[in-house]
């Protein structure tokens, strides 16, 4: 690394995290990387998430905690770009560590990518869940596939970099430059800041780049269909609401589960409420060419994970992130929700 390498600012946000924060500081405090500051924004956390992260970071790197009660992540993001001095900002979040190189490769992208007006790098991620259950391990694998909207350990098998529409700021580098003149994330949004910002940034003629070989890992803590369920419902409610605001934010995902639940719907009235039979086989058709998919996609994760059992834990997983996520985008989208109040507070 150049000893004129740019001077970072990691910016992690956590809240109740005290089960993956050591693991997370302590890969970012490993980093191989000449000049970087840490900042610490602690959103209101009721557990020893500020007392790890004081412990494992004493004396060792340049640190700055603050707390937020800001209650989003976009309002916790800004509080730590406020101070943030570096001339490059990585956003990190306390569920999420990194390999060893993964700042420097991270820098060196965005570095050899500002000729070509990139603004700011991430990568896929590894689901390695927190609680290591049957339960946990399928839900991950479901998450990281196509059916899923995702295929992020898909996408790390081949170690191609890519130009993408948005980045998870679970842990990507930017150029300060450039966030000041996207300005700040908007705190209206509980949900999905993240992809609101990169719209911003690409709107100003900026490029966004997917880098597949960065090592960098998330550790959801569901431990079971019921909290995974609730998750993707609460994502689907936070998407939603973000689409009313911008509407460049659906999603292919967003949009086809939402395409293919209204014609379903609307189908089976016809054929069965109405008494149409065409309608109806058409449904029928559409239910059973669902399920014939999930099945397959769930057969690839029972034969990776090596169980017969894992066949029916990942059709459960399917059924329990399409349907409550599809129900709470709608539900986002037409039901306006809280939001609080002021737009980039914390943010000059």
């Amino acid at each position: 690394m150049n000893v004129l390498a740019p001077k970072v600012s990691i910016v992690v946000i956590a809240r109740n995290e005290e089960r993956t924060i050591g693991k997370c500081v302590s890969s970012l405090i490993e980093q191989d990387y000449p000049a970087f500051e840490m900042i610490f924004v602690d959103s209101d956390s009721c557990d020893r998430t500020m007392e790890l992260v004081q412990s494992i970071s004493k004396g060792l790197r340049p640190l700055i905690l603050l707390s937020d009660r800001g209650g989003s992540a976009a309002s916790a993001r800004n509080k730590g770009l406020s101070v943030a001095r570096g001339e490059v900002v990585a956003f990190v979040d306390g569920d999420c560590f990194f390999d060893r190189d993964w700042l420097k490769k991270s820098v060196d992208y965005l570095r050899d990518g500002k000729r070509d007006n990139i603004a700011g790098v991430g990568g896929p991620y590894m689901q390695v869940p927190s609680v290591q259950s049957p339960v946990s391990r399928v839900i991950s694998s479901v998450e990281s596939t196509k059916l899923a909207g995702a295929s992020s350990a898909e996408k790390r098998v081949s170690a191609r970099a890519k130009y993408v529409k948005g980045l998870s700021l679970c842990g990507a580098v930017f150029w300060t430059t450039v966030l000041a003149r996207a300005g700040p994330f908007d705190n209206m949004l509980q949900y999905c800041e993240d992809s609101e910002f990169c719209y911003r940034v690409r709107s100003l003629g900026f490029k966004l780049l997917c880098a597949a070989d960065l090592g960098a890992y998330h550790t959801p803590k569901y431990g079971s269909i019921r909290s995974f369920a609730k998750k993707m419902w609460n994502y689907g409610v936070g998407r939603g609401q973000a689409i009313r605001l911008n509407k460049h934010l659906f999603t292919w995902f967003g949009l086809v589960s939402l395409a293919c639940s209204v014609l379903f719907v609307a189908l089976s009235f016809a054929g069965f409420a109405l008494g149409f039979p065409e309608p109806g086989l058409v449904a029928i058709l559409m239910l059973m060419l669902y399920l014939a998919t999930v099945s397959a996609f769930s057969v690839k994760v029972a034969i990776k994970i090596g169980s017969i059992e894992a066949f029916f834990l990942a059709a459960t997983s399917y059924l329990a992130l399409h349907i409550p996520y599809t129900g709470g985008l709608l539900v986002g989208m037409l039901i306006p929700g809280n939001r609080t109040k002021s737009r980039g507070a914390g943010l000059p």
